[in-house]
């Protein structure tokens, strides 16, 4: 599972596009490549790694892993990463 630590007793989620990056770079597909298998476009893939587009369907996201071929936890945090965060009293 990807998480990302800034102290190490309180693991905190990593943003959706950084998962969806690290997931494709271990697969070892391009960006072109997942689009394809997804069936998504690469400018899709490419807003969604840089964060320009951060909440994407459901079906995007169960498209994505599926091509990306993932474990169920991997599936599960790239989903979890997709929803809308509550906000917090800071």
């Amino acid at each position: 599972m990807i998480t990302q630590d800034t102290d190490p007793d309180t693991p905190h989620p990593v943003p959706f596009g950084v998962q969806l990056r690290t997931l494709r770079e271990r697969a070892g597909l391009t960006q072109e490549e997942l689009a394809e298998r997804a069936g998504v476009t690469a400018h899709a893939v490419s807003a969604l790694e840089r964060g320009i587009r951060s909440r994407p369907y459901p079906r995007t996201v169960r498209s994505l892993a599926g091509a990306l071929g993932i474990s169920a936890t991997d599936r599960a945090a790239l989903l979890a990463a997709s929803l809308p965060r509550p906000r917090t009293a800071d």
